[in-house]
């Protein structure tokens, strides 16, 4: 009779388990979900328009400054007394060269510094280059401050779609290099015709509209740019496996025979 009371309670507790269980299951996956921290994916999409929105402004100053100068060069020749059209071309070879000579060394820059600091760094030098070439008192003084700019669009450039990519959903990423190529061929196709309305006010302007656009840029991407821990991690890496004071003092050493 007790073997027959125990038999029974164990199958009244596991007909109760299994009503239950299902029940108490889904309410923990359910508190689970519901308190669960998003993923990288998920809280970098959150922010996916803010970061699109500065990389954009940054994109367009760089492609922009590929074409729009073309326009201005009958203008830049006469406000510098004629210069002959040999010295004028270096205002367009200078910016072309130098930008595409320096994009894999500023690719591996923005890796070791960060992104986020390579495009802002990129956006500020860009910006104080396009102010000087917008001063500039000579064609080669204008060359000189082109080459700067181009330095500054080559660190900004690789910065910027990593940028994105981090920002975007993995599922996502490919339609993200898609916006990012339209942007930048978007820019670089407007670009004679944004001169031309410029060059009729004054050739300057076409420099200085880098400015306001540069400045907006990095106030909005010190607040919306997410920093990036791991190029710290990764800059120290690369000094400590330099070592150079230690392999210099090693180097001065006596050697025992």
């Amino acid at each position: 009779m007790t073997e027959s009371a125990a038999d029974g309670r164990a199958s009244g507790v596991a007909e109760e388990l299994t009503e239950t269980g299902p029940a108490t299951v889904t309410g923990t996956a359910a508190g689970t979900r519901t308190g669960a921290v998003p993923e990288a994916g998920q809280r970098g999409q959150a922010g996916f328009g803010p970061v699109f929105a500065v990389v954009c402004a940054g994109i367009v100053c760089v492609n922009l400054d590929m074409f729009i100068v073309n326009v201005a060069i009958p203008s830049i020749g006469r406000s510098f007394g004629g210069a002959n059209l040999a010295n004028l071309s270096w205002v367009l070879n200078a910016y072309a060269i130098v930008f595409a000579a320096l994009l894999v060394p500023a690719g591996r820059a923005a890796d070791l510094i960060g992104r986020r600091a390579a495009f802002l760094t990129g956006m500020v030098v860009f910006g104080l280059a396009s102010a000087a070439c917008a001063v500039a008192p000579d064609v080669w003084v204008l060359v000189a401050a082109r080459v700067v700019q181009a330095a500054g669009g080559a660190l900004l450039m690789p910065a910027s779609l990593g940028l994105l990519l981090a920002a975007a959903r993995p599922d996502k990423r490919a339609g993200t290099i898609r916006a990012w190529t339209s942007v930048g061929g978007a820019a670089a196709a407007l670009g004679p015709v944004i001169g031309g309305a410029l060059v009729a006010a004054s050739w300057h302007w076409v420099f200085l509209v880098n400015v306001p656009i540069v400045v907006i840029a990095v106030a909005a991407g010190l607040r919306v740019l997410p920093p990036d821990p791991a190029a710290a991690a990764r800059a120290r890496s690369a000094v400590t496996e330099r070592n150079w004071p230690g392999s210099f003092s090693r180097s001065l050493k006596p050697t025992r025979v």
